[in-house]
């Protein structure tokens, strides 16, 4: 359980993003992407396992503000590129097939998901490097599966995560929105000093405050505003 609190933080920070890669050579993944679309968008897929053993896949482009989801929650993320013609062939609130592939060994792995159309046409490809294989682990590369596209908007922040070393409590400070989360950590955390700067993503500012628990997975904080199982974020903090 945590509090969100409307105060005005000072801190200074950097800012931490997945930046879209540079093409390296021909045999680059990226470089291949920019050679078969006309746009591409910095994007972070998600890839995980739930409690029921169920993959859950979310593709989420911040600065167009385009998710695609198969219903899931929020998992841990490669950050790379999504590629495509137009926007106008982003199918949104319908049913979308994908197909998850990887190719490359150790660090230098990359994840594809292929989206396509309702005539089966490829339309959009999200390329991301994956070193530490979280999409092989989430049982979904080589796999099909659908899910839907929305266009909720994504507002964005900088944050620091900090919590002192001898106590499980933590705050998160959303810069630009002058946001302050405090909650408690697992006691596992006690001995552990933490302090990074991250993203704070949320759908919409006013449903920030409602987030009233709190799920560690991985690489993010997500705050739900029923239960951590939920479908439904309210906010999350990608570290």
């Amino acid at each position: 359980m945590r509090i969100w609190a409307l105060r005005r933080p000072c801190a200074s920070v950097t800012t931490h993003t997945a930046d879209m890669p540079e093409p390296l050579l021909p045999s680059d993944p990226f470089f291949a992407e920019e050679a078969a679309f006309n746009l591409h968008a910095a994007a972070e897929a998600q890839f995980w396992t739930t409690k029921d053993d169920a993959p859950g896949l979310i593709v989420t482009l911040p600065k167009l503000g385009y998710e695609f989801s198969n219903g899931q929650w929020v998992g841990r993320d490669p950050g790379g590129m999504f590629s495509y013609n137009s926007l106008l062939d982003i199918p949104i609130d319908s049913q979308t097939k994908f197909k998850v592939t990887t190719k490359g060994l150790g660090r230098r792995t990359f994840v594809t998901v292929v989206f396509y159309n309702d005539k089966d046409e490829v339309f959009g490809r999200f390329v991301g490097a994956d070193p530490a294989q979280v999409a092989k682990a989430s049982g979904l590369v080589g796999k099909t599966g659908e899910g839907e596209w929305t266009n909720p908007g994504i507002g964005s922040t900088q944050a620091t995560f900090t919590k002192a070393q001898g106590t499980n409590k933590a705050r998160i400070t959303g810069i630009s929105s002058a946001w302050i989360a405090d909650f408690e950590l697992p006691e596992a955390f006690v001995g552990i000093k933490i302090e990074v700067v991250g993203d704070l993503r949320y759908h919409r500012e006013n449903l920030i405050r409602r987030g009233a628990y709190v799920r560690w997975i991985s690489d993010h904080l997500i705050f739900f505003e029923d239960d951590v199982h939920s479908h439904e974020y309210t906010a999350y903090v990608r570290l």
